[in-house]
């Protein structure tokens, strides 16, 4: 293994990857499960774990995209990156639109799919916005020490995670209406997980605070599985907003989650199983985009995650389409000229 732990970071992506995949699943299960049902309280808990897949999948671009020896490129990234992607979700967007009609039996227009997407397609923009300001972002990280960085960090999780949440939940109109006028969005939206995923390559914390940090981890997903269960008991339907992205417990579980797999220590590989990691991560994108289409079909023959217990629908379906996907993605891939476009 060598010291930027490269092994690590695909087998991660890949990890990522499959969570994503059972989120999709069980979220789509939800709405034929009754509320304090044993199915209800089976997807709680498969959703709740799942939540890390999106943050890691962010902080690993930050730790890649942000890397020190890499320079502000403006002309590059634009070219090499955001141009691709740009093209990437226009084409999906059109393909999801087209079987969108087809199986819903709606019509979606040309704009509404040229600029919003279909569904999972949101995570192709949120990545564009990031690679935009990632010129700007080497350019600050580069001249920053350690400390800055962990103070930008900081804000971040009380003013796009924490503080938004407590005044969300106490219906706290006051603190709500304080944070709107203040609107620091410098330090809000995705970019906390972005340049936490290149400060934790970078500044990597020793074994005593990565122990805490898994047992905060471990913490922060039980708080979701419970506050999502007694509130949606509370209220008598389910209440999604525990799993939000910008939830401060799923961020801190999903810090964990990456922390974990960084320095999971695999021993002795060989270069087959490094190569396989590397293979496999290259096409997770592309088996991210394709996968919504596996479920559409599922959803079609009426296959829902509460078809069965989900004991057994939740790994075997999600199992099924993440090896789909990831099939499907390598093809692709070997598409002259358009491959490198729709994955």
């Amino acid at each position: 293994m060598n010291e930027n732990r490269l092994a690590n970071f695909d087998f991660l992506r890949i990890v990522a990857l499959f969570a994503i995949v059972m989120g999709t699943f069980v979220s789509l299960g939800f709405a034929s499960a009754e509320v304090s049902s044993f199915n209800w309280d089976l997807l709680n808990i498969f959703m709740s774990v799942s939540r890390f897949g999106f943050p890691v999948l962010l902080m690993l671009s930050g730790a890649f995209m942000l890397d020190n020896q890499s320079k502000p490129d403006v002309k590059g990234i634009l070219k090499h990156y955001v141009l691709r992607l740009v093209i990437v979700f226009v084409i999906w967007s059109l393909f999801y639109a087209l079987m969108h009609a087809i199986f819903d039996g709606e019509s979606v227009s040309f704009m509404d799919s040229l600029f919003t997407g279909y569904d999972h397609l949101w995570f192709i923009l949120a990545v564009i916005g990031l690679y935009l300001i990632t010129p700007v972002l080497r350019a600050f990280l580069q001249a920053a020490n350690q400390e800055l960085i962990l103070y930008f960090l900081l804000l971040s999780f009380l003013f796009a995670f924490l503080l938004p949440y407590v005044a969300w939940y106490l219906e706290w109109d006051g603190l709500s209406s304080l944070l709107n006028n203040m609107k620091l969005r410098a330090v809000g939206g995705y970019l906390g997980y972005f340049v936490a995923g290149y400060y934790l390559r970078q500044y990597t914390p020793d074994r005593a605070k990565r122990i805490l940090l898994y047992v905060m981890g471990g913490i922060a997903l039980f708080i979701t599985i419970f506050l999502t269960s007694a509130n949606s008991d509370y209220y008598g339907y389910s209440i999604p907003y525990f799993y939000n992205l910008f939830s401060p417990a799923v961020a801190v579980y999903s810090v964990g989650v990456y922390l974990f797999f960084y320095h999971l220590n695999f021993g002795l590989i060989s270069q087959n199983t490094e190569r396989i990691f590397y293979n496999l991560s290259a096409v997770s994108f592309g088996a991210y985009i394709v996968h919504r289409f596996f479920y559409l079909l599922l959803d079609a023959i009426g296959i829902t995650a509460v078809s069965f217990t989900p004991f057994l629908t939740v790994p075997l379906c999600s199992g099924l389409v993440f090896c789909l996907s990831l099939f499907a993605s390598l093809m692709l891939k070997k598409i002259p000229f358009a491959g490198k476009y729709l994955g």
